[in-house]
């Protein structure tokens, strides 16, 4: 035994010989791969006992087996995915059926439609009229002015006599009737060095629009101390005539610019402006207190006589030929309103914050705006009502129906 032991210990080998040393690693080598093999076993022993508690176990909460060991599945889960799904295409399919229906009457709006069509060839046709008629028109006024500068022409010329009848009109009633023509009566005469503006009518003096529009200048003129028109009666026709106020003396043309013009205004928008931005205007221009009077007044007369047909480009200014500025005669002074129309069942610009509806608190507030006195502007007020009390005289003088001449005044602001 002792011999035994003894021939052990001789074939051990030396500590730190090279056999002793790789006897270590072959040593340490099995006992790593002993420990990765213990680890492996674990773990599929772990695996398997997990996979066999799952697929055996079962969930308490959604399937299992009852006590008579009959299997159950939750569908109200399966219940609730299959309404979400259809909420979800329901929704979506209504989406695309609105954006269905929204192309559908885009493409149905920009279809044009029989009656459209319609009322545009209507427009077409009355603009081509209304274009031959115009077009005519100019030509026959032409014509007739060339022949008139050719006989006045002709006629100083000539040694002084009676002065020749002018030639038949070529445009109005009774042309080509073949009825008699009658020779001018009561032509006024003008004053040498004068330019006048004449409205041609094709109606007699009977026009109502006319009348009323001569009228009006009178009771203005009354209330100016002067005249701003008068009527020409050529051959049965009635034609209104004023002087033109954009012309000097000497016939050198004086600049005007509109208080639309002049405040780049937009004339289509009514009722956007105010009598009280021509007074600022008439301020920014530097034109004084007078200016700012008149206007005043004129913004009254306007109030009572209802001219609601006062828009901003129916007030004006001059420029003489030195740069100085001044407020212009009064113009289209004229009763205007249509309960019905479009433009004229209010006036075109406010005053005091009104377009209808006015008291005499907002005609004194106005002229408080203008810097003016109470007393100023009531003694305006009473010449305005002055003027308008001669209403019925001016109706009679002028031959204007009794019936029309009352509906007329009836139509006025009883302030």
């Amino acid at each position: 035994m002792a011999e035994a032991t003894q021939k052990e210990a001789e074939k051990r080998p030396l500590p730190g010989s090279p056999e002793a040393r790789e006897s270590g690693r072959r040593n340490l080598n099995s006992q790593i791969a002993q420990r990765q093999k213990m680890l492996l076993a674990g773990i599929g022993a772990i695996a398997l006992i997990g996979g066999g508690m799952f697929i055996f176990g079962g969930d308490g909460d959604e399937g299992g087996s009852d006590a008579n060991g009959a299997a159950t599945i939750d569908t109200g889960g399966l219940v609730n995915r299959n309404l979400s799904q259809r909420e979800f295409v329901a929704s979506y399919g209504n989406r695309l059926d609105a954006q269905g229906r929204a192309i559908k009457d885009l493409q149905q709006a920009q279809l044009p439609r029989p009656e459209i069509e319609q009322e545009l060839e209507a427009l077409r046709s009355e603009n081509a009229q209304m274009r031959s008629d115009g077009q005519a028109a100019i030509d026959a006024i032409s014509a007739e002015n060339a022949n008139l500068r050719s006989q006045l022409s002709d006629a100083a010329k000539a040694p002084a006599t009676a002065p020749p009848l002018p030639p038949p009109p070529a445009y109005g009633p009774g042309v080509g009737t073949g009825g008699a023509v009658q020779p001018p009566q009561g032509a006024p005469e003008t004053q040498g060095g004068q330019l006048s503006l004449m409205s041609f009518s094709a109606e007699t003096r009977s026009s109502r629009a006319t009348k009323k529009l001569l009228l009006i200048d009178e009771a203005w003129a009354m209330l100016k101390g002067g005249s701003m028109g008068e009527f020409v009666e050529t051959y049965g026709r009635a034609h209104f005539m004023t002087q033109r106020f954009d012309r000097t003396p000497d016939d050198k043309k004086l600049h005007m610019q509109s208080l639309c013009a002049m405040r780049h205004f937009d004339f289509n928008l009514a009722r956007a402006y105010s009598y009280e931005q021509a007074i600022e205007t008439i301020r920014m221009l530097g034109l004084g207190r007078e200016a700012i009077k008149e206007q005043v007044r004129r913004a009254l007369l306007n109030v009572f006589i209802r001219n609601q047909d006062d828009h901003t480009k129916n007030i004006a200014f001059l420029m003489d030929s030195s740069g100085r500025w001044s407020l212009s005669p009064a113009f289209d002074v004229v009763y205007a309103y249509n309960p019905d129309g479009d433009w004229t069942n209010e006036h075109q610009m406010s005053l005091a914050g009104k377009t209808d509806g006015f008291e005499i608190d907002d005609l004194l507030e106005f002229g408080k705006f203008a810097d003016l006195k109470t007393g100023e502007v009531k003694t305006m007020i009473a010449e305005i009502r002055s003027a308008i009390s001669f209403w019925d005289k001016f109706t009679e003088l002028a031959g204007l129906s009794k019936n029309l001449a009352a509906r007329a005044k009836a139509g006025f602001r009883a302030l």
